[in-house]
């Protein structure tokens, strides 16, 4: 009995495309994922927690190098396990309703392009703006309605506030991309960390787990620091500049980190799970922080599709030349 040795199984490799690519693949209508989210800001003395569930549904590629993704929340949204009780906080969750489902068109790096529905959007907003009027009152109720309305009238403005959505920005990273090798890449990636603000500029680390992890998932994971020229004033004010800085170069930039754990479906590449934080050291340090876990397998379909064609490529490669099954993943 001593003299057992315990041997582990080795991890399996990914199968990589060329150029250790990771490529999104999946067939519509079949893929629709449901996740639980879970949204922190916290700082010394506060923490503020969101929590809802929201689904991901990618209905079809537009052109040849576009995706069309619904998004929705299927929950109520509850602020430190409480259903919103605070007048702003519940006149903000009706407002935003109007957004919702919300169509996306997505690159195939999957990163966020544009808002595919306004139509939609200024459709359901009349009754939306009604039915608050009806309960809401007062001149601030009045200021932050015509903003709204200003924004959903325009695509630019429209398409601006989406991608400054921290959730969106941060499930459409770009992460379906050529990491080159085992080593990873190194990329500059902006998150809208300072409310109106220009987005906060990252150095990023990209790397992708050569081997599954114990799910069977492949793992990508991003560190990255802050090489934003802002200070701490900069980011009170909303500045899209170092303009105190620009001023007086003494002052200090807001030293900041940014930390992401991507885990991915083997077969499609779909995202299953992602943990992401940022930690910025102001007065005092504040951490925002997004997780989303998969609570429904309503893509299985997709999955097994793909798996079944996949044998078939293999089988008719030589004889048959480019699958069919390419012309599917992408169309």
């Amino acid at each position: 009995m001593g003299n057992e040795i315990n041997v582990e199984t080795p991890a399996k490799q990914v199968s990589f495309a060329s150029n250790h690519a990771v490529l999104l693949q999946l067939i519509p209508p079949y893929f629709k994922r449901v996740y639980g989210l879970r949204q922190v800001f916290k700082s010394a003395d506060a923490e503020t927690v969101l929590k809802y569930e929201t689904s991901f549904t990618y209905k079809k590629t537009v052109a040849d190098d576009r995706r069309l993704f619904e998004i929705d929340r299927v929950s109520q949204v509850y602020i430190n396990d409480t259903l919103p009780e605070s007048v702003a906080d519940q006149l903000a969750l009706q407002t935003g309703a109007v957004f919702y489902p919300l169509q996306v068109l997505v690159n195939f790096k999957g990163e966020f392009i544009s808002v595919a529905n306004p139509e939609d959007l200024r459709e359901r907003w009349k009754s939306t703006k009604e039915s608050i009027l009806d309960y809401f009152v007062g001149e601030d109720v009045i200021h932050y309605l015509e903003v709204t309305e200003s924004v959903i009238a325009d695509q630019h403005q429209l398409n601006e506030v989406i991608s400054k959505d921290l959730v969106i920005r941060t499930f459409f990273a770009g992460i379906y991309c050529s990491y080159k090798n085992d080593e990873g890449i190194l990329t500059e990636l902006n998150f809208p960390l300072t409310g109106q603000a220009a987005p906060w500029q990252f150095s990023v680390k990209q790397i992708v787990s050569p081997v599954y992890n114990p799910d069977g998932q492949i793992e990508i994971r991003h560190e990255g620091v802050s090489i934003d020229d802002r200070c701490i004033g900069d980011m009170i004010r909303e500045d899209d500049y170092a303009t105190m800085r620009f001023e007086d170069e003494t002052i200090p930039k807001v030293e900041a980190g940014y930390k992401a754990r991507y885990a991915l479906n083997a077969i499609t590449k779909s995202i299953e799970a992602l943990e992401v934080s940022w930690n910025m050291k102001l007065q005092q340090e504040e951490i925002i922080s997004i997780s989303m876990y998969e609570i429904s397998g309503a893509d299985k379909q997709s999955e097994e599709q793909l798996a079944k064609d996949s044998v078939q490529k293999e089988k008719h490669e030589q004889a048959a030349g480019v699958s069919g099954f390419i012309k599917k993943l992408f169309g």
